[in-house]
């Protein structure tokens, strides 16, 4: 096994026994966790979200069609490893704190690089907001912005991009 087959190993371990300590388990994450669906949160969602005495406590905006959005909608059920697991664990969504800039961070620091960017591609958020933003962008002759649908690709040229450093 390798080092670190090992230690995610001894990590899957290090949540079982933590979970047969706890009478009740408060779990709290924050945005990203659910995003990505991954760590050791969903361990602890998979063996706790049925016991009506927990709570997860979420703090962060949730994207549409994680794992997150789901139990921030009140799901009646949810899917974790692949298998649907009933939600009876209260759900409270503070939705008060957020590790990304908003709006106007983003504006103000793309005016900033005005002169030095070509393209802005909006590839975070959810559409309507990163719509939003391009129309502001735009607005501030900042630009070309695009909003990628989906699995869209648009070719970037390193070299094009490394022509221009060396001439500024």
């Amino acid at each position: 096994m390798s080092v670190q087959g090992r230690r995610k190993a001894e990590l899957l371990e290090e949540v079982r026994e933590l979970e047969e300590r706890l009478e009740h388990l408060s779990a709290a994450t924050a945005e990203g966790v659910f995003v990505h669906e991954a760590g050791r949160i969903l361990h602890h969602l998979r063996n706790n979200i049925e016991d009506e005495r927990n709570t997860v406590l979420i703090v962060g905006f949730q994207a549409r069609n994680t794992l997150g959005r789901q139990l921030v909608e009140h799901r009646p059920d949810v899917r974790i490893f692949g298998i649907d697991v009933p939600v009876e664990a209260e759900i409270v969504d503070v939705g008060a704190f957020s590790s990304h800039a908003d709006a106007n961070e983003l504006a103000s620091f793309a005016a900033t690089c005005r002169s030095t960017v070509e393209h802005v591609f909006l590839v975070h958020g959810e559409e309507p907001q990163a719509q939003a933003l391009a129309t502001r962008l735009r607005a501030a002759g900042i630009g070309p912005v695009t909003v990628p649908q989906a699995g869209a690709f648009h070719d970037i040229h390193p070299q094009d991009v490394a022509d221009r450093r060396v001439s500024a």
